[in-house]
């Protein structure tokens, strides 16, 4: 988390402003950690009953994966 946030976050331009940018980052780490974890369990906390079938695993690995390289893409942009 921490290595996905500090550049975007934080663009840190000298070597005086680095402690200041990661005493600011972490608890940003940690309050976006706090909230996606319980979001995320509960999110998925049924899904072991709706992916059955091998079809229906494939087809989830298949659209992260698609969200992935978009999330990528847009990103580069």
């Amino acid at each position: 988390m921490i290595t996905i946030l500090t550049p975007v976050v934080i663009p840190i331009k000298s070597t005086k402003e680095q402690p200041f940018g990661i005493i600011l980052l972490v608890p940003l780490c940690l309050a976006v950690v706090a909230h996606i974890d319980p979001a995320w369990l509960l999110a998925v906390q049924n899904w072991g009953t709706l992916l059955k079938s091998h079809l229906q695993v494939r087809w989830l690995n298949n659209r992260c994966s698609i969200a992935s390289v978009a999330s990528i893409l847009l990103m580069t942009q």
